[in-house]
Parts: C-alpha cells; sequence; structure tokens
C-alpha cells in the first residue's frame, strides 16, 4: 500500500485558531489593541483585561474557573509579546511572505466571523418529521450503528524519510512497532472504543477495511495513529441518542447549505476580473 493511501491527514482550520494569528498579526503590525484596564506591560507595551478576557475564552474558561486560569493565559500573552517584539526587532515582519501571513490571518478571521453570522440566520427549528427522514437516509445512526473495537498505536508524526520508508511495507500493527522499536521510537498502545455515529463515511469505510487488513495511519498534528479493528458489534443507543444525534446532523447541514447559498449570492452580485491563464471560462472553452 502507498504511502498516500495509508496516511489520512486531517486538517482543521477552526475559529480560535485564526483568532491567534489575529492576535499575532495585530501585534506585529503595532496596531492598538482593545480598549480596557491594563494588566501588564512587556517593555512598555500593554497587555489589557479585554486582551485576557478574549484569551480566557480561547482557552474555553469559564465563570468557575475563569480566575484560576488567569495567570496562566496572563503568562501566555506576555511570552507571545516578547516573542513578537524579538521578531520585530529582527525585521521578520517587513519581509514578503510575513505581510502576506498577516493579511491572510488577518482574511481568514474575518471571513469565519461572518460566516458564523450566515450560520445564527440560519432557521434552527427541528421537527419529528425531519428527524424521521433524516435518520431514513442516514442507517447508520440507527440501524446500521456499530461499536467498533479499535487497537491502536499512538508515536510521533514522522518525518524522517528514512523512517516513512521503512514503515511502508509494514502489514500489521505488530510489524509497525518492530520498525518503531527498531528506531528507537517511542510509541503507546491502548485499545479505544469508536462509535461508528461519530464517523464520517470516508474515515469509517477506512477503518473497516483494517478489519482484515492493513492498519490505518491517522495523522492529527504532530502525532501518528496507527488504527486495526479487532471487533465490531450493534452499538446499543436509545432513541433520545439517536435522535440528538439526528438533530446535529440536521443542523450541520443547513448551516453548510447556507453557506454555499451565501457565497453563491456573493459570487454571483459580484465583479470578478481573472487573468487570462486563471479564467475558468477560458478554460472551459478550451
Amino acid at each position: 500500500m502507498s504511502a498516500s493511501s495509508r496516511f489520512l491527514i486531517t486538517k482543521r482550520q477552526t475559529l480560535s485558531a485564526a483568532a491567534l494569528a489575529l492576535t499575532l498579526a495585530a501585534a506585529a503590525c503595532n496596531k492598538a489593541g482593545p480598549s480596557g484596564q491594563t494588566v501588564a506591560t512587556v517593555n512598555g507595551e500593554a497587555i489589557t483585561q479585554s486582551e485576557l478576557n478574549f484569551e480566557l475564552g480561547l482557552s474555553g474558561a469559564n465563570a468557575q474557573n475563569s480566575k484560576d486560569l488567569q495567570p496562566k493565559a496572563l503568562q501566555a500573552l506576555i511570552d507571545r509579546k516578547l516573542v513578537i517584539q524579538a521578531g520585530e526587532r529582527d525585521g521578520l515582519y517587513k519581509k514578503p511572505n510575513a505581510v502576506l501571513a498577516v493579511e491572510r490571518a488577518k482574511n481568514i478571521v474575518m471571513a469565519n466571523l461572518a460566516l458564523q453570522s450566515v450560520a445564527a440566520g440560519v432557521p434552527q427549528p427541528v421537527t419529528t418529521r425531519d428527524v424521521e427522514t433524516y435518520l431514513a437516509k442516514h442507517p447508520e445512526l440507527s440501524r446500521e450503528r456499530r461499536t467498533l473495537s479499535v487497537e491502536q498505536i499512538r508515536f510521533p508524526a514522522p518525518n524522517n524519510p528514512s523512517l516513512i520508508a521503512a514503515m511502508k511495507p509494514a502489514k500489521t500493527l505488530a510489524e509497525l512497532t518492530a520498525v518503531l522499536d527498531s528506531r528507537g521510537v517511542s510509541y503507546q498502545r491502548a485499545t479505544v472504543e469508536l462509535d461508528s455515529a461519530s464517523l464520517d463515511r470516508n474515515a469509517l469505510g477506512r477503518l473497516m477495511t483494517t478489519v482484515n487488513g492493513e492498519p490505518l495511519v491517522i495523522l492529527e498534528g504532530a502525532t501518528a495513529i496507527a488504527n486495526h479493528v479487532i471487533s465490531v458489534r450493534p452499538a446499543e443507543a436509545s432513541s433520545a441518542a439517536i435522535n440528538e444525534l439526528a438533530k446535529q446532523g440536521i443542523a450541520r447541514d443547513r448551516i453548510q447549505a447556507g453557506i454555499v447559498q451565501h457565497q453563491a449570492a456573493l459570487r454571483n452580485a459580484a465583479k470578478i476580473e481573472y487573468a487570462k491563464p486563471l479564467d475558468p471560462k477560458a478554460k472551459a472553452s478550451q
């Protein structure tokens, strides 16, 4: 099996990550931060209570634990500003790629905020009929729902071509761990239970191929997870739980449809001009 088919790379672009990038971008451009009481200064540059509250919000803090998490969040802001200031002294942010990266981070945040507004306007009420129709189209949530017992090996994501080449012929988890052992790569072994309803169809399909086949290696950031399905059994779930999953799926589909419709309307109303080599109409006529 080729390396491209054995590795499933998951990419997540979240608002919190983009917002963090925007914080870096704003500091790098020396723009004034949001107003608020100053909680610290770093080489004369203020960190405000508003910035601290925003940082706490991104970390998932709530009214109960916010006070306890403040020192750690403030230290993170201080460390970030120190790194940014060092970059400014070195002229890093004047380089063309840095300017483009800052602008991209800003655009991502602005687009996400706009799409959040679109999502908030999508009709939310879900009827019993809606749930029944959705479940009929998605049997994997009810009658075809399964619990997968999966043996996993977690190890640092390989970036050494030699290690990747050595792993490529491995057909079982035992062969994979033998390679890791021979290279001195540490790993953790565990058996987990996965609900097929929590997996998208592509991921579920690829996992199911490991029942009698090669392990599937999933890359999640700096961690690689090799999976092998040991057993599959019918899942036990209440009607209420199944209906809740259906409602969540309906909400996701409605939001996605609303975003697609909104973007199509914006595109149709806009005047978009392409350079000739990139004009899709010109390419279609060729």
